[in-house]
């Protein structure tokens, strides 16, 4: 009979799960009051009581995601009340076990809970210098499986953002959370379970790449060190290199022993700076296909920062874009890219490059030649007038190639209007 009153509040549950409520909701509603019926006393305190603390700590007070989880417990809450309300009526004694009644009851309510929550949330995080203000009272979050990336020009905030994540650099001001609980007073456990891995941070040159490899297991307390040191050896490809010496390395050696050693606590967090500078192309490939694994397999959270921007298109999915200490955008890398009207026409003129040069240069397009080729930036509904206007010059060109704008137009765009 319960599990029946419960399963018809299924539904919800699903709706609950698959919608992305928070965003949805356009208004702010007053929170729920929790119905508290006699013969369940202990029941809706130790579910509202549990829930609200972890709701205000895991979802940071997140008031309409707050809302919709309370309703959605009251909701739960009333249908096993009007139960045994009812099995009261009918002088029956109630058939189930409280404390069962409450387990089940989190069960549900826990899937919703792990939905909304933030991995890593950052509130009005600032950074000075003295009169300098490296980061200037940013907010944003991370969530459970999410590749982020974090983007700007040089000088823009990213490796303060990235040092205060990692307890490096202390914040004049902000708070940092990582899974509900507060960085600066759980630092240590929450370093267990996170780790980073930078092209420009030099690992003790004198030591082999095994040895780095195992006092870093050290660090992180792996009991079986051996076996995990193998495996990340073996993930990274590094079995020809074990013995030798970092300074005997190449920089792009270098490079993946420093993410083999971000890999050696199996992170459900990992702050990644360029992770693939330096590499060849394959094995950038590789480690961007690696990322992506364990995206999927294990939901590790990542911050992902870096000046490759197909790069970033790739891997990322949503970009923060920071400047000047300050966040200017928040979106996926396709959003960002539509708000460039840009487009790219490259043309292969055999005959009347001259002329093109010259209708370029009196309309104050943008052009750029490489040979008998020419590419033009134009705003893709001007670009059928341009080409007839071409036609009717008699210029002839054999080859078109037209590019939608990209990450990196974006980038560019924001980085001229800044200086």
């Amino acid at each position: 009979m319960l599990n029946s009153h419960l399963l018809s509040c299924m539904p919800c549950l699903i709706i609950l799960i698959t919608m992305n409520i928070g965003g949805r909701l356009k208004q702010k509603p007053a929170v729920a009051t929790v119905i508290n019926r006699p013969g369940v006393p202990d029941f809706g305190w130790l579910v509202m009581t549990d829930l609200k603390r972890s709701l205000v700590t895991v979802l940071a007070g997140s008031i309409r995601e707050i809302w919709i989880l309370n309703r959605f417990a009251a909701m739960i809450i009333q249908v096993v009340a009007d139960y045994h309300q009812d099995l009261l009526a009918k002088n029956c004694r109630p058939a189930f076990d409280v404390k069962k009644s409450n387990a089940l009851l989190l069960s549900l309510l826990y899937p919703a809970i792990i939905l909304f929550m933030k991995i890593v949330l950052v509130n009005n995080l600032t950074k000075k210098f003295k009169q300098f203000t490296a980061v200037n009272n940013i907010s944003f979050f991370l969530q459970e499986g999410e590749i982020l990336g974090l983007l700007g020009p040089n000088g823009a905030g990213k490796t303060t953002t990235i040092q205060m994540l990692l307890g490096v650099l202390l914040p004049t001001a902000g708070r940092i959370s990582y899974f509900g609980k507060d960085f600066f007073q759980h630092r240590e456990e929450i370093l267990d379970q996170v780790n980073f891995s930078s092209t420009y941070t030099n690992l003790p040159w004198d030591l082999t790449v095994f040895e780095n490899l195992h006092y870093t297991a050290y660090l992180y307390q792996i009991t079986d060190r051996k076996k995990r040191i193998n495996k990340i050896i073996d993930i990274f490809r590094l079995g020809k290199l074990v013995n030798q010496r970092l300074d005997q390395l190449s920089s792009g050696q270098i490079t993946r022993v420093n993410l083999a050693k971000a890999f050696i606590n199996f992170p459900k967090v990992l702050l990644l700076d360029e992770p693939t500078a330096s590499l060849d192309p394959e094995s950038a490939r590789y480690i961007r296909d690696f990322l992506l694994s364990q995206r999927e397999r294990f939901k590790v959270s990542i911050i992902f920062t870096s000046h490759n921007m197909a790069e970033v298109e790739e891997v990322c999915d949503r970009v923060i874009f920071i400047n000047h200490g300050k966040i200017i955008a928040d979106d996926t890398p396709a959003n960002l890219a539509r708000t460039i009207e840009i487009c790219h026409v490259e043309l292969n003129v055999p005959d009347g490059l001259k002329r093109t040069i010259e209708k370029c240069e009196k309309e104050n397009l943008k052009y750029r030649l490489t040979g008998r080729y020419i590419i033009v930036d134009l705003k893709e509904t001007k670009i059928p007038q341009f080409l007839h206007d071409l036609m009717r010059m008699g210029v002839t060109y054999n080859q078109i190639a037209i590019d939608k704008p990209t990450l990196e137009d974006y980038f560019i765009a924001k980085a001229k209007q800044s200086k």
